[in-house]
């Protein structure tokens, strides 16, 4: 076989899925924490018993006194407010084979809300991850076993809103008809660069790139080799 050049791996397609990850698992982690830390530092069920307010702190913060299997504990809660007074009976919940650590029962029923909604932030993110890996597989697979075409240069663009220090994001624009007539059009991936680099390619003659691609959804599936274009550019600074 051939030995293809495989492309550069940055593209902005990846580059925004794995932000995209990243930030939907940050944000489940503050979540999850926050729900752990609201309605007590465990997850799964929780016992229940009744409790009496023995004493409230600043801001209303109930101390309770509730008792497990004979044994009294005292929690202050993490829930405040004016609801509370001394001697008002609350229902409290904790983790069953740890009862000294018991928050009401209304805070936990909060937190197992974040936690759920941490949860699953944190499963999307996972979920994207996964997708954007298994796309990058597929375009390694369809460098080494995919279809090699010559695709038409029609057009050269910049993103002035994409830039990285003093370079901005190009990408080169062409078209493959296949033999049945339809025409596919590809897009590079990112080429960062200070200049234009269509005086250079146009120097050079450079009308076509090769584009590998997926014969059976080239559409979709492709990878163009935009390694001459970056190599002009080098020889061109």
């Amino acid at each position: 076989m051939v030995a293809r050049t495989p492309k550069p791996t940055f593209s902005m397609e990846r580059f925004i899925a794995l932000l995209t990850a990243g930030t939907l698992a940050l944000f489940g982690v503050i979540i999850v924490a926050g729900g752990l830390s609201v309605g007590g530092s465990y997850l799964g069920r929780s016992a229940v018993v009744i409790g009496t307010v023995a004493q409230l702190t600043d801001g209303n913060r109930p101390v309770v006194v509730y008792t497990v299997d004979g044994t009294e504990y005292q929690n202050a809660t993490t829930e405040h407010g004016p609801r509370f007074a001394v001697g008002k009976s609350v229902e409290m919940c904790y983790r069953p084979t740890h009862p000294e650590n018991a928050q009401t029962c209304s805070a936990r029923r909060v937190g197992s809300i974040m936690d759920g909604v941490g949860i699953w932030l944190l499963g999307v993110a996972v979920v994207i991850t996964i997708g954007a890996m298994m796309r990058q597989r597929r375009l390694r697979w369809v460098i080494q076993n995919g279809q090699q075409v010559s695709a038409h240069i029609t057009a050269v663009r910049g993103n002035a809103m994409v830039h990285m220090v003093n370079k901005i994001a190009w990408y080169v624009y062409c078209v493959w008809t296949d033999p049945m007539g339809t025409p596919h059009t590809f897009t590079s991936p990112i080429i960062w660069s200070s200049v234009d680099p269509s005086p250079a390619m146009q120097a050079a003659g450079l009308a076509d790139l090769p584009v590998y691609v997926d014969p059976s959804n080239p559409g979709k599936l492709y990878v163009v080799d935009d390694n001459r274009v970056r190599a002009l550019l080098t020889h061109s600074s």
